[in-house]
């Protein structure tokens, strides 16, 4: 190999590299413009486990919200006097603040 090959072969690699490195960046910032408008791995965890809820409280006859009327889902106080006991909490929350107890 002499030394002019090694130089084409050393061009082109760059040129591949520097290629590549584009798409993926225009790749990133297409998943960036989808993370925005869909959002990412948790929210569509958290949005699957509220549309869960709310299924599951439809069929376990809730009680509907004494402010708007929408169905209850059954939730676990996290702090406060009664941390740790299930109360209605209403399926528009945090738009609407409507509770009943169990």
């Amino acid at each position: 190999m002499n030394c002019d090959d090694s130089l084409v072969v050393a061009n082109c690699l760059l040129v591949l590299c520097n290629r590549l490195t584009m798409m993926i960046g225009r790749q990133i910032e297409r998943q960036l413009e989808v993370f925005k408008v869909e959002g990412g791995f948790t929210e569509g965890l958290t949005a699957e486990r509220l549309a869960y809820r709310k299924q599951q409280s439809v069929s376990a006859d809730a009680p509907v919200c004494p402010l708007c009327g929408k169905p209850m889902i059954k939730r676990v106080a996290k702090k406060g006097i009664n941390s740790g006991k299930e109360f209605w909490s209403c399926s528009d929350y945090p738009q609407c603040n409507g509770t009943r107890r169990i």
